[in-house]
């Protein structure tokens, strides 16, 4: 699972996003070191999810997520924005499919 600590949170990346206090916050990396800001950069994640709800047994999933930076821009306030776009599949053998989850 890829973690990563941005001020004094940190992320765990599942089908949802868990926020926390970061134990040691002079160690945060910066956004920009984690992932770099270029079009066509990704970084690729294994997910493992467990669903839990009062009185049935858990769900276990696992699944692969990529994050690419599909395209940059300048918005109406004049700052670079980066559109990232999620991909999702279950198996390496199986092609990339646009995660539309993201859009919930």
């Amino acid at each position: 699972m890829a973690k990563l600590e941005l001020g004094r949170y940190s992320f765990s990346f599942g089908d949802k996003f868990l926020y926390s206090p970061c134990d040691n916050c002079e160690t945060t990396l910066k956004c920009s070191e984690f992932f770099a800001l270029e079009v066509g950069r990704f970084v690729e994640y294994d997910v493992s999810e467990e669903e839990v709800a009062l009185g049935w047994p858990a769900i276990n999933r696992a699944y692969q997520w990529k994050e690419r930076i599909a395209e940059s821009y300048i918005d109406l306030a004049g700052d670079k924005v980066h559109r990232i776009a999620r991909f999702r599949r279950t198996l390496d053998s199986q092609p990339w499919k646009l995660d539309l989850s993201q859009y919930d």
